[in-house]
């Protein structure tokens, strides 16, 4: 699983917005993007042309504390 969602990521630094990515609401220029059971929660910057992954959990978890 690990390899996958590394492979994710970097495919994000390409293409921050895939097919299948979902906005999150209430939090500016914030994606999903799942991974099997898992979700990887970044920002765009599209400014300065970057993408911050801020958190990877198990779909369960992910979206607490937020």
């Amino acid at each position: 699983m690990r390899e996958r969602v590394e492979e994710r990521i970097g495919e994000l630094s390409s293409d921050p917005l895939p097919r299948g990515v979902a906005k999150l609401f209430g939090l500016k220029d914030a994606y999903r993007v799942r991974v099997g059971d898992y979700r990887i929660l970044y920002r765009v910057y599209w400014k300065e042309r970057m993408v911050v992954v801020f958190r990877i959990a198990p779909r369960k978890r992910v979206y607490r504390e937020l």
